[in-house]
């Protein structure tokens, strides 16, 4: 009776041991993003885990991790148009879009955008029509202007109206795609993409979507001063 119980205390502490392993290696390898970066710093508690970037690079990674991006109404739309939203680009100052032509050196910020009108797929007695993507950057940053009022980078537009597609319908969403590129010590670029949607009745602010789009983007730098050969290629 006494080796039954032995065994049985035996086989109860290996239980243990291996539930203890079991949590600690599920709470070491299910980190947050946020934990993940901690880790990467100097002041992380396990240094083989440590990255050893630049201060600007370990900034980047943290900004990244955020919601960098965002959509919210215009406070004073012009002309009377409430179709006005400014897009916010909340880790990049208001300045950081001026560009000096001349200068040959790389641009530490590179901000580009892709955007398309969207015709949701419809079933019908007879036929089918399948759900569409309409180019539309051009449109937006003809309409778009840099504000100076904020804190943040901050670039006002009109929202296109909706139009009708190839097969006779109407869109009805706008996607708008953001390209945020930041210049690393080794002269490569790090680049981060957002894709926010725009219903015809959006609810602000507007953050990005986990989502992929359904066409190939076509990315059109935005830089100040804007000239004729950003919006066509």
């Amino acid at each position: 009776m006494a080796v039954q119980l032995a065994r049985l205390n035996l086989f109860g502490l290996a239980f243990s041991v291996l539930e203890l392993a079991g949590t600690w290696l599920y709470n070491r390898y299910k980190l947050s993003e946020r934990d993940k970066w901690l880790l990467s710093t100097p002041w992380s508690s396990e240094a083989e885990r440590n990255k050893n970037l630049s201060l600007a690079e370990y900034e980047a990674a943290l900004a990244a991790m955020a919601d960098p991006v965002s959509i919210t109404p215009a406070n004073d739309a012009r002309n009377g148009a409430s179709s006005d939203v400014i897009l916010n680009i909340h880790n990049w100052g208001p300045t950081t879009l001026n560009h000096d032509l001349s200068l040959v050196n790389k641009e530490p910020y590179r901000l580009s955008l892709s955007a398309w009108q969207v015709q949701p797929a419809r079933s019908g007695m007879l036929n089918r029509l399948p759900e569409t993507w309409v180019r539309c950057s051009a449109p937006i940053i003809e309409t778009m202007e840099v504000l100076d009022s904020s804190d943040h980078l901050q670039l006002q537009f009109t929202v296109p109206q909706p139009s009708k597609t190839k097969h006779g319908e109407k869109t009805r969403d706008v996607m708008v795609m953001v390209r945020l590129e930041t210049l690393g010590a080794d002269g490569a670029y790090r680049t981060h993409d957002h894709l926010l949607a725009l219903p015809l009745k959006p609810e602000f602010p507007i953050t990005p979507v986990d989502e992929s789009p359904h066409d190939t983007p076509l990315w059109r730098p935005i830089r100040q001063p804007l000239t004729a050969l950003d919006l066509y290629p």
